[in-house]
């Protein structure tokens, strides 16, 4: 295949299209310059750079964002127009395709494994000094097409590309550039502690208007990647109640000069999402957590920003090499090794979070996620049982001890009412809207139904 690869290298290109610099190509073979025969297609993919005269008006920091709008009108041509479709793979029929020209509404993702989603990055970005687009091209012929055949399919398709490319309304991709450089700043201002509300540094925002329901696909099975939840989809709306500890903060963003009104979650409480069964606790929380993200117009979730150093524990299986659950444990339960500062063995569910809660306070998270679908009970309100057989200090028990070194913590609850109770500020979902919950009366209320049960049970004797 290196005869292709050689030849696509000298190919004639349409004009205003050029082949990236050999240095960019070749630090990374076999990534961005790729030419190979298989049994089932012929897989080529290249680096090219389109000139669009207008990209040099794009903001600094910004090339990235700039080259979503051109990459998803590609995709969305690429599916119709002919000459565009090695890149859709609709002339093979290839089903895992798809992924080419899936729609991807996330910029940017943090922390997060490569989706299998052509979306920007370092290979698809904005070079304004040139004024071109940098676009890493996969395309996808038949496997009986001869060397000539497929060297014009990549140079129609190429021709069709920059077309594409040239078309892209700039305010559309200003738009983006602008949308995406909010995010970016007042991310920024939170994780340095510049942003502040009620004298409480701020490490979320929820903006009015939010949108976190997510469709998924096959491509886009993750939430962080998934886009948006067509109709019906209620907005969120920043619940206001100040008993409740639910003051709006609204500020006016940096780069679009919108006013926008945002719930705020500060840094060292207990924030506690409540709610019934489907009422969307988890959706927020996870739309919350994908706040680190930067997220294009359209996407619903533009306006939910938070720090970039969360972290997430859950219940699970797990072999312990060395975990710290010194933190829950005072004495290991039988069965495993080692101490509490250091366990080997096969973790329990309330094991294996313990372990992750611990490690992301030591490693400086800034933001705990706790979804009470997925978590160890045990490990999150204390029980009479499981105080005297487990000796297990849970969550609710060393909250303090936490949220004193500057962590949220951010938690789905629903039956666990003593969780709730154990929250500085709290919101119950019903019928999918956030309402303000008042905790000193929620912990009054509970008092009694705990006086109840304790006169019931002792009449049964």
């Amino acid at each position: 295949m290196r005869r292709l690869e050689e030849r696509l290298r000298a190919l004639r290109l349409p004009s205003g299209v050029r082949w990236c610099p050999r240095r960019m190509t070749d630090r990374s073979r076999g990534r961005r310059w790729y030419a190979v025969r298989g049994s089932d297609a012929v897989r080529i993919t290249v680096p090219v750079r389109v000139y669009r005269r207008d990209l040099r008006k794009v903001p600094e920091g910004a090339e990235d964002a700039a080259a979503h709008p051109i990459i998803e009108r590609i995709k969305r041509e690429a599916r119709e127009e002919r000459d565009l479709y090695p890149l859709s793979g609709r002339l093979i029929d290839y089903k895992k395709a798809r992924k080419l020209t899936e729609p991807c509404t996330v910029v940017r993702l943090h922390g997060f494994r490569t989706p299998p989603l052509w979306m920007p990055g370092e290979s698809n970005r904005v070079l304004r000094d040139s004024r071109e687009v940098l676009l890493s091209v996969k395309l996808l012929f038949p496997p009986d097409w001869s060397d000539e055949r497929v060297l014009d399919g990549v140079f129609t398709a190429l021709d069709a590309l920059r077309d594409v490319v040239r078309s892209v309304p700039r305010r559309e991709i200003l738009r983006t550039c602008r949308v995406v450089l909010d995010q970016r700043e007042l991310r920024e201002r939170m994780e340095s502690g510049e942003l502040t509300h009620e004298g409480r540094r701020v490490v979320a925002l929820i903006g009015e208007g939010t949108r976190p329901a997510r469709r998924f696909t096959d491509v886009r099975r993750h939430y962080r990647i998934a886009g948006p939840k067509p109709d019906p989809h209620i907005p969120f709306e920043v619940p206001e109640d100040e008993e409740a500890g639910l003051e709006p903060l609204e500020l006016k963003l940096p780069w679009t000069g919108e006013r926008r009104r945002f719930l705020p979650i500060y840094e060292g409480e207990m924030f506690a999402v409540a709610g019934a069964n489907a009422q969307g606790k988890t959706t927020l929380i996870n739309a919350i957590e994908s706040g680190k993200d930067d997220h294009a117009p359209g996407d619903g979730r533009e306006y939910v920003i938070t720090v970039r150093r969360t972290a997430r524990a859950e219940a699970g299986i797990k072999r312990m090499r060395g975990e710290d659950v010194s933190l829950f444990f005072r004495e290991l339960p039988p069965g495993y090794e080692g101490t509490p500062e250091n366990v080997r063995g096969l973790a329990s569910g309330s094991m294996k979070m313990a372990a992750e809660i611990q490690r992301a306070v030591e490693e400086g998270a800034r933001i705990l996620f706790i979804d009470e679908d997925k978590a160890a009970v045990n490990l999150l309100v204390p029980g009479i049982l499981t105080r005297r057989l487990e000796g297990i200090r849970t969550l609710v028990e060393v909250k303090d001890e936490i949220t004193s070194r500057g962590v949220t913590i951010v938690a789905a609850t629903g039956v666990l009412d003593d969780f709730t109770a154990a929250a500085d500020r709290a919101i119950v979902m019903e019928e999918h809207r956030p309402k303000p919950l008042n905790l000193r009366e929620f912990r009054a209320r509970l008092a009694r139904h705990h006086a109840e049960l304790a006169r019931r049970y002792s009449e049964a004797g």
